[in-house]
């Protein structure tokens, strides 16, 4: 039956708490899949010990709390003795440093670092979160708060905090505000998935013991809310900073329970079907905690069955709190599918176009070289000049086998232009890109020396004829050659101010600078802005043809410059007067065997103004003057385009690198996307992680290619312009990465990008982002079309299959297969949560006050939850985007839903019971089945039974615990390497923590009862004075000397017999021995009647029976038990009567129910020793028992004096 769920107005404030690594992760994978609206109603925290677990949340917005400090466990119990009151102690354990993790040790997160933190207040940012989340929902504190916390009961930070957090956390709810409704819920791995991920066979076992320790501390504290018998002693401290005293602690003994609700992740549920691998259930706890917390509607339905569910859980003792959820989902793939399509059409354009020219250039290099092996004349090839002829080869349109690929790629070189001349006739001329780029580098280049300043100071270099026949002529000249100096500095600081923004004009080196030249028509010069939009087969060409011309000037410009050097005659010409032999004229020397500058006072001596001779003179000197200025013009403009060109072919080599890295790799990158390619086009398992995936299979991917492939006809193939500039843009981006590393002498900014990383950013995703615009948007649907037409792909190709069975399409029709693909998903989000039922005398020990009809009226309940005979009950509930279904039911958009119709699709069997959420926050491509059981009793736990893993190894280690607590006073060290399991050092015995499992708790309960009867009867117990101490004291049968027992209660200042039951159920070890002892006194007594037969005498005299039997004591005699038992030590007097024993108890501590069992176990144990003395004779043993319970109640001279209640206990015994 399909329930149509409430709607809620607001979300329940909610707090998530991840403690431990595991819970860490989770918590991180849940915060991965929140929306953002949700975010406003939720805080996160994790705690952990781990400092390497906790950086990783280091990149997210998740606060933590490191619960531990550089210190051992000695440093903590140190600061602060209090911790040793129930800390184990362990040498190897006290000596660990838990910054980096508390490892299987369950204690450690609690013992030093739990209460540490928060005594500091570490913990307080978690009361923060619930205020800050409360008052998030309105203007003052919500009235209700939802918490859960989440980990794993395997390590030690996870089952250490796992107990007490949650009383921390209602502390705190409770100081903030009173919320009665406060929910708190658990989420926990459990050891069969943890197990997996460790490496050791200790560490294997370690994570069952842990796990079921865990799960025995909680029970017991399930167990105190109600004061069941048994967690009288049980507590738990914790410690905060707000405390003034430091002597005090918050101690939590009953109510309420630590959690409403407690879910169990394990490996298998009920059918046996698992999920995979570790981090596969690590993910599906997140998607369980983002079902129950967050998943709008379904959440608030879900919260208020679970709210009915806390009510019967008080008819049950509250016992009934366990719970297995699962989630399974009808998922399309859809990023998948279109991966799958790109990935197939980039393997298509690679092993064409995209390889073959690098193929031939390696080919013709190679041939070369064995060429020149043979012919030593020959000059090696330059591969770059190589690659660019073999470019135009294979792009040459003349030449018939020329491909499209190939004349795409010669197109975005070389192109048609339509030219007006200046006589305004227009003809058509060829326009080659990599020519253009360069020859724009040159015009760019030949002006830069040019400047106005430059122009200025080149104009005052003039020599003035005039002036350089005046009177002051020397000091003119002088004058003019210091500005012919300061000129041709000015040139060269001129060539160093502008050559590095003429490179960065060319080719910037980092983002900013590019940017600002990225206009091809603007700046027509740069050589990012010509190849930016250009296939990177073209980018290296032009990249290629540039540097090659680069290379060429740079050759010419050296000789140029060499023989513009030592031109400067100007300042070191010598211009003299030497008058000829005849005497008749003057002549000017330029080469004089002697100096005379120009600057030299009296150079003009002799020389006649205006004659001949001097007009020669200025001429010179004029000329010498325009020669120098542009001699420094022509130099320095020569020394700036060499800088330039230098710095650029520096650059334009750190691109080329990187272009031809990629290329390089791009065989193997071929190869490795081929190989998942092929792993994505290979039949993949229906079911993938509890997921039931449609539409993934050979066929239907296959069939979206072809259609893929039909739709990009007349696609540009080579590549789209937004790929080629994504491309583009990666590569610069390494560039600019490599050019601080090689050029600023600078480390990487980043870590560089792998060739694989530059393909899958630069390649792929751009690709497949232009895909989706048009070509793939068959591939993009939700999940119902995606069933649609798997059921349409699979019907034409005759595959149909249900269930893995082929069926005939003609016979099943769309909505019998996706009724039964839902069915699938239904089974699949079976908890994963291993139950059985239990007999009906669990069932009556879980509920003492209720009867057979009583449990029976229990079962049946409200029609919205669907009940599992005596275990659990199922509440199950489907997701689906709100759009996708009025759209499949309307055919059009619409927001309209036929609620009839809509729970008619998930085709449930009848008597079925589930919900169906329709709302808009589904994704539209996942159909989601979440199913969760309630309800459970420790009881039904198939993993923690008797002979499972857990409850062996947990009882392997108990054992050596128990040795070890006891043998440390006798000076036995033999188990000091066991490492306690439980969060205090005393939980290992039954006085402080109760059984995991009823009947075991039963059967302990009677072990100790019959061990305290047999103990006291047989004289292995004293009250005497050990170390100047009084003390109860056992002592083994061979043992010379006693031990002392342990004792919550010392020293013992008033002893009674109720206390001794409370040291021997305090005492495992003595519990043990006790009935080993009293298993082989029975033997040997059997053993020596055997062949004669048992009489009443004889039994009498038996030891066990004697003892029960006793001496007549008077009150006021068993109210001195020291003076009884000095003497019982001291073997003067005989043990007090048994009866008397138990009344004893009785009247101090008026627990009937105690008294109850002991009379049960005295008249038991009695029955069976008749039963053995007598070999299983019933009749002798009737005869045998009589006697020696009327022997037994002689000796009770209480009797009179007892109460009603003791006396109808007594009567029915005897």
């Amino acid at each position: 039956m399909a329930q149509k769920p409430e709607k809620h107005a607001t979300r329940v404030p909610t707090v998530l708490i991840g403690i431990g690594g595991i819970g860490g992760q989770i918590v991180r994978l849940v915060d991965n899949e929140l929306k953002n609206y949700d975010k406003k109603f939720v805080r996160m925290l994790v705690l952990d010990t781990n400092t390497n677990d906790l950086s990783k949340l280091d990149k997210t917005n998740i606060p933590y709390v490191q619960t531990s400090e550089n210190m051992t466990v000695s440093d903590y119990l140190r600061r602060n003795k209090r911790f040793e009151d129930w800390f184990p102690y362990n040498p190897l354990l006290n000596g660990k440093n838990l910054i980096e993790g508390a490892g299987r040790d369950a204690p450690a997160p609690r013992s030093p670092p739990y209460p540490a933190s928060e005594a500091a207040g570490r913990f307080e940012k978690i009361k923060d979160a619930i205020t800050e989340v409360s008052r998030n929902v309105g203007s003052t504190i919500h009235k209700t708060v939802r918490v859960m916390i989440v980990g794993s009961v395997c390590g030690g930070t996870g089952s250490g905090m796992g107990i007490q957090l949650p009383f921390l956390v209602r502390d705190m709810i409770d100081e903030i505000s009173n919320m009665p409704n406060a929910i708190v819920r658990g989420l926990f791995i459990m050891p069969d998935i943890v197990e997996e991920v460790q490496d050791t066979d200790q560490k294997r076992r370690s994570v069952y013991v842990n796990g079921f320790a865990f799960l025995r501390e909680l029970n017991a504290f399930n167990k105190a809310q109600t004061f069941q018998r048994g967690t009288e002693r049980l507590r738990i401290e914790h410690y905060r900073r707000a405390d003034t005293d430091p002597s005090k602690d918050h101690t939590v003994m009953s109510r309420p329970a630590p959690y409403d609700f407690l879910f169990l992740i394990e490996k298998s549920n009920v059918h046996g079907q698992n999920i995979g691998n570790f981090d596969a259930y690590i993910s599906k706890a997140a998607q369980i905690v983002v079902m129950q917390l967050f998943a709008s509607d379904m959440t608030a339905s879900m919260h208020s069955s679970e709210d009915n569910l806390i009510v019967s859980a008080v008819e049950r003792n509250g016992m009934n709190r366990y719970c297995g959820a699962g989630v399974s989902k009808a998922v399309y793939p859809e990023e998948e599918n279109i991966r799958y399509c790109t990935l197939r059409f980039t393997e298509s354009i690679l092993k064409g176009h995209w390889l073959k020219i690098d193929r031939m250039v390696d080919l013709n290099m190679a041939q070369h070289k064995r060429l020149m092996a043979t012919n030593p004349s020959l000059m090696p090839k330059d591969p770059h000049v190589e690659y660019m002829t073999v470019f135009d080869t294979l792009t040459d349109p003349t030449k018939s086998e020329v491909t499209a690929e190939m004349g795409q790629l010669k197109r975005e070189i070389v192109s048609e232009a339509i030219i007006v001349d200046s006589r305004g006739v227009e003809h058509s001329e060829t326009l080659n890109r990599a020519v253009n780029l360069f020859t724009s580098i040159e015009g760019f280049t030949e002006d830069l020396f040019k400047s106005p300043d430059l122009q200025d100071e080149e104009n005052k270099c003039k020599m003035s004829t005039k002036r350089l026949t005046s009177d002051n002529a020397v000091a003119y000249a002088t004058a003019q050659l210091q500005t012919l100096r300061r000129y041709k500095k000015m040139a060269k600081e001129r060539v160093g101010m502008v050559a590095a923004g003429a490179v960065d004009s060319i080719m910037g080196a980092d983002r900013v600078v590019a940017d600002t030249y990225m206009d091809s028509v603007q700046y027509p010069y740069n050589i990012c802005a010509a190849i930016r939009d250009k296939h990177p087969i073209v980018a290296r060409y032009m990249l290629y043809y540039v540097r090659k011309m680069l290379s060429e000037r740079l050759a010419s410009f050296e000789t140029e410059i060499s023989d513009l050097k030592d031109q400067e005659t100007i300042f070191t010409k010598d211009y003299y007067r030497e008058k000829s032999k005849n005497g008749e004229k003057d002549t000017v020397h330029e080469d004089p065997p002697t100096a005379l500058s120009i600057t030299s006072p009296g150079w003009l001596s002799g020389i006649g103004v205006n004659s001949a001779a001097y007009n020669r003179l200025v001429r010179t000197i004029v000329r010498d003057s325009n020669a120098f200025v542009q001699h420094v013009n022509a130099l320095n403009g020569l020394l700036l385009k060499t800088e330039i060109y230098n710095t650029v072919i520096k650059r334009v080599d750190i691109l080329i690198g990187i272009y031809e890295d990629f290329f390089h790799d791009l065989e193997k990158i071929l190869l490795y996307r081929r190989k998942e390619r092929e792993i994505l086009e290979e039949e993949q398992p229906r079911i993938q992680f509890s997921d039931v995936y449609v539409c993934s299979d050979t066929v239907c991917k296959r069939w979206m290619y072809d259609k893929f492939e039909s739709s990009i006809t007349g696609f540009d193939s080579t590549l789209p312009d937004s790929v080629k500039q994504t491309f583009f843009d990666t590569v610069f981006g390494e560039y600019e990465n490599k050019h601080k590393e090689i050029v600023d002498k600078t480390s990487f900014t980043r870590k560089p990008l792998s060739t694989e990383q530059m393909f899958e950013s630069a390649i792929i995703k751009p690709l497949t982002d232009k895909f989706i615009e048009k070509e793939l948007l068959h591939v993009r649907m939700d999940i119902i079309s995606a069933i649609k037409l798997e059921y349409s792909i699979h019907s034409q190709q005759d595959c149909l299959t249900v269930n893995g069975s082929k069926v005939d399409p003609s016979a099943y029709d769309f909505e019998q297969y996706f009724a039964s693909v839902m069915r699938q998903v239904k089974e699949l989000s079976t908890p994963y949560f291993s139950y059985h039922t239990v007999s009906e005398n669990v069932h009556k020990l879980l509920t003492p006050n209720a009867d057979a009809s009583d449990i029976a009226d229990d079962e049946e309940d409200e029609d919205t939850v669907t009940t599992l005979p005596s275990a659990g009950r199922l509440l199950c509930y489907w997701g689906v985007n709100n759009r996708i279904v009025a759209q499949h039911q309307h055919k059009e958009d619409s927001d309209v839903i036929d609620r009839d119709a809509l729970n008619s699709m998930f085709g449930m069997r009848d008597g079925e019971t589930y919900y169906v959420v329709n709302d808009d926050s589904f994704d539209p491509a996942k159909l989601i089945c979440y199913s969760s059981i309630y309800d459970f009793v420790i009881e039904n736990l198939d993993k923690y039974a008797k002979k499972s893993k857990a409850y062996r190894e947990y009882n392997k280690r108990m054992l050596r615990v128990i040795k070890s607590d006891y043998n440390v006073g006798a000076g036995n060290t033999a188990y000091l390497d066991t490492v306690h399991p439980h969060l205090d050092r005393r939980w290992h015995a039954h006085a402080y923590l109760p059984l995991l499992m009823i009947d075991d708790e039963v059967e302990e309960q009677k072990r100790i009862a019959r061990a305290f009867l047999l103990g006291t009867a047989c004289r292995r117990m004293w009250y005497i004075e050990i170390d100047r101490e009084m003390c109860w004291a056992f002592r083994k049968k061979d043992q010379r000397l006693p031990n002392r027992m342990i004792l919550e209660e010392k020293p013992v200042t008033r002893p009674s017999f109720y206390q001794l039951f409370l040291a021997v159920d305090e005492n495992t070890v003595v519990v043990n021995d006790i009935h080993n002892q009293a298993k082989h006194d029975v033997t040997d007594a059997y053993n020596k009647i055997r062949v004669g037969g048992i009489t009443t005498a004889d039994l009498l005299k038996q030891p066990i029976v004697e003892g029960f039997i006793g001496d007549s004591y008077t009150a006021a005699d068993i109210k001195d038990l020291c003076k009884v038992y000095y003497g019982i030590y001291n073997d003067t007097k005989k043990p007090v009567n048994i009866l008397e024993v138990i009344y004893s108890v009785y009247t101090d501590s008026y627990d009937l129910k105690l008294v109850s069992t002991l009379v049960d176990n005295l008249s038991g144990y009695l029955n069976e020793y008749c039963l053995k003395m007598t070999n299983d004779q019933p009749g002798a043993a009737a005869e045998l028992f009589d006697a020696a319970a009327k022997s037994i109640g002689a000796n009770f001279v209480s009797f009179p004096d007892a109460s009603i209640e003791f006396k109808m206990l007594i009567e029915a015994y005897l």
